[in-house]
């Protein structure tokens, strides 16, 4: 340094940091360092310090007691000061930064930008950071062994981004893979390159400015390099040393290009995949790329390599190779290089050890659905079946994941394909169906193919009459879940079945209802929007004004929730509300019941234990006398099914005595409008229950024949079934009209008698 450097006295330093780092060494403010001289030139200027370092007595690199150093600030600032050691025989160790032939070697101190650090660094911590770097390295613990592999070659003059598959062939036999290179817009005069395979490009330049060809090298210790090879001829011998012939190689990859005319004129980028071994003659941990651009076209450098010569401006292949040539005049500028995304990075990226691949079967890829979809395929969670038959249409565009110019094409379609681009795979994880699930027409095999073949099936349509199809009819064992959001958006809803499927979904929603309606917090929460938005002319052409902001929050919780609710057993509700004014998100959540079914004069009557236990709870809490109230639930008047979900509040004109019970009527009629406002309009009025005393059976009275016969007047005008639950507190089976009506027996043993449909006393 000392021969490329003018000496300068301290009072001539003009750099900041500089002028700090030599005022307090010749004050000695700085413990442990003295020093030396100041330098300048072009680039910057130079303080030479000793350090006294403390070293072990057995060092695993040879690292002295006291070091002389040089620290180089170059004049703008915007760079790490540059730390070189300047005895020749420094050893080669892990950390070091490259430098070109000839230069002394520097050390690398940071992991950070400068620009990130540079405000807040002092030259007494830049000191002690220097002896660290010395002591660890003495000790043989700076890379410490849970460290991954530092790479072998960094920097460089731009940026190449390669195909992930040139990662999968680390054979040093292979042949040079050839790869066609397209030039993106550069920034700040660097040079950006994005390659794919040659056999894989469709449309490719008639005269390629640059090419490139894919080497695979021999495996080599990280961390022992510490100049970068300049020409075809260095790149050789440095590849040489682990026992590549990397000219031999080259040599037929140029003899190749001889039937491709047009490639000759090209630069080539020579790419080296080389495997990274913790320590001499380990096991390889990982693969590093590095990348040289050539100043010369393929036909100089095939010339320079003894493998072509030029007559009269033509190319002509030599019959026998000039060993002699071995491209001293091709200089090489390194590239950083870098790979396009795989499904394993992308995943390990996104903190797993690898991509998912469990099959998954999504119905619905509106805003919410095409959201998930693309974040499942960003962290590479699922191989997916989209299926949706609506197009996308202009009003889709502020909450959709797809973009503007593909509206008109089916949305199933357009999100997997926006779903593959995220990784570069010709194994597509995303593959999509324009069918309606509930029509699907010509694709109905296809789509009970995938439902049959399905791990999980994610219900995002937001239709109620979709989210039952799945629970009750559609094919397949795969668990059921939905998701969705409230009508306003602010919402995010997730019901899930258990793993083996004893709740199944249309049950979890019912008592989803039950929680809206026990939960004052989410009386509001299917609550209509203020105002809706027509997109068309047809009646349902409508849509609602709903923020991309909020759905993109859901649409993140929605894929953490799949994620969880998949890879646990039981069944769930979950309700995420979050507030407009300051984006809080508020979980509520409600614990899943096991599942109550009868089946009675040909319906199915479906409770659940939570239910029977607070109807029996009531009875107790109103004993000696009698009590009871109004059945909500639902109906299935297709699949014959009746949903008991919850009761109202005995009316508090009621008649409660140890020998009967008259239900009142104050208050009800709202009530029950309330209760279907609450839930979406899902719960109605489907019957009535009451208790029997202490030391009854269920068995109806004549009074509750009479009762079940009116019920029968009033929802048969309708087209309804009537329902009557009686609870008592023996095992007693109820008959009615000669059909047997089962009984649950709870913990206690107290039992609720359900009738649907006429009946006469006994």
């Amino acid at each position: 340094m000392a021969n490329d450097t003018d000496l300068v006295a301290l009072n001539a330093l003009k750099v900041t940091k500089a002028k700090d780092l030599a005022r307090r060494l010749v004050a000695n403010q700085v413990p442990f360092a003295s020093f030396v001289e100041c330098r300048t030139d072009v680039l910057g200027e130079v303080v030479v310090m000793d350090l006294d370092v403390e070293v072990p007595q057995l060092c695993a690199h040879d690292i002295r007691r006291r070091e002389r150093l040089a620290v180089r600030f170059d004049y703008s600032d915007l760079r790490y000061p540059l730390v070189s050691p300047l005895r020749d025989d420094f050893p080669d160790v892990p950390h070091l930064n490259l430098t070109d032939e000839g230069e002394p070697k520097c050390i690398c101190l940071f992991d950070l930008p400068y620009a990130d650090i540079r405000s807040r660094l002092t030259m007494p911590m830049f000191v002690e950071r220097i002896r660290e770097w010395l002591r660890l390295t003495s000790r043989g613990e700076l890379h410490a062994a849970d460290q991954p592999l530092e790479p072998l070659l960094v920097g460089g003059i731009g940026t190449i981004i390669l195909p992930h598959a040139v990662l999968d062939r680390p054979d040093p036999a292979a042949v040079p893979v050839a790869l066609t290179l397209t030039r993106q817009k550069d920034r700040r005069g660097k040079l950006v390159l994005v390659a794919e395979s040659a056999a894989k490009t469709s449309v490719a330049p008639s005269v390629p400015v640059f090419a490139g060809a894919v080497f695979y090298a021999e495996p080599r210790t990280h961390g022992l390099l510490t100049v970068r090879p300049t020409t075809i001829a260095a790149l050789h011998d440095f590849l040489q040393v682990c026992g590549d012939d990397f000219l031999g190689k080259l040599r037929s990859a140029l003899r190749n290009w001889i039937h491709s005319p047009d490639a000759l004129t090209a630069r080539l980028v020579i790419i080296v995949v080389a495997p990274k071994t913790r320590d001499v003659g380990g096991r390889a941990e990982s693969c590093d790329i590095w990348a040289f651009l050539a100043d010369k076209t393929i036909s100089q450098l095939g010339v320079d390599v003894g493998v072509f010569e030029l007559h009269n401006g033509v190319v002509g292949q030599l019959m026998k190779i000039d060993e002699a040539l071995r491209g001293e005049n091709t200089s090489i500028d390194l590239l950083n290089a870098t790979t396009s995304l795989s499904r394993d990075r992308s995943a390990f990226l996104s903190g797993r050890d690898k991509a998912d691949n469990r099959l998954i079967v999504a119905i619905g890829v509106g805003a919410l659905g095409s959201q998930v979809a693309v974040n499942a395929a960003r962290i590479a969670y699922g191989r997916w079946t989209l299926v949706d038959g609506d197009l996308f249409l202009p009003h889709n565009i502020p909450r959709h994941s797809l973009p503007a110019g593909v509206v008109g094409v089916p949305k199933a379609l357009g999100v997997a394909v926006f779903a593959n681009a995220v990784s570069d795979s010709t194994d597509t994880a995303f593959d999509g169906l324009a069918a309606d699930v509930l029509d699907p027409e010509g694709d109905g095999d296809l789509l009970a193919e995938r439902l049959v073949a399905a791990e999980l099936i994610v219900d995002m349509s937001a239709s109620v009459t979709v989210g039952r199809y799945l629970s009750r009819v559609a094919v397949g064992n795969a668990r059921r879940l939905s998701l969705f959001l409230n009508p306003t958006g602010t919402d995010l809803v997730l019901l899930s079945e258990s793993s083996d499927r004893c709740s199944q979904l249309d049950v979890v929603e019912m008592q989803y209802y039950r929680m809206l309606l026990r939960d004052s917090a989410l009386a509001e929460h299917l609550a209509p929007p203020a105002d809706r938005v027509r997109y068309g002319r047809s009646c349902r052409d409508v849509s609602v004004r709903i923020s991309q902001e909020l759905v993109g929050q859901h649409a993140a919780i929605g894929m953490r929730a799949i994620r969880s609710a998949a890879d646990s057993d039981p069944a769930c509700i979950r309700v995420w509300r979050s507030k407009l004014d300051t984006g809080e998100v508020a979980l509520h959540e409600a614990e899943v019941q096991p599942t109550v079914r009868y089946t009675v004069g040909g319906w199915t009557v479906v409770l659940d234990r939570g239910f029977l236990r607070s109807v029996a709870q009531s009875r107790l809490d109103r004993l000696p006398s009698e009590t009871g109230g109004v059945l909500l639930g639902s109906f299935d008047l297709d699949r014959h099914i009746v949903y008991v979900v919850d009761t109202l509040a005995t009316p508090p004109d009621s008649d409660e005595r140890p020998t009967w019970f008259i239900r009142g009527s104050l208050g009800l009629p709202q009530s029950v409008a309330v209760a279907a406002d609450v839930t979406g309009g899902q719960v109605e009025y489907i019957g009535e229950w009451h208790s029997h005393p202490r030391g009854h059976s269920c068995h109806p009275s004549i009074a509750d024949a009479k009762l079940f016969a009116w019920l029968n007047d009033c929802l048969g005008a309708l087209g309804l079934p009537a329902t009557m639950l009686i609870v008592g507190d023996d095992e007693a089976i109820a008959v009615f009209g000669g059909a047997m009506v089962q009984a649950e027996i709870l913990d206690d043993h107290r039992i609720a008698a359900v009738a649907v449909g006429p009946i006469t006393a006994n």
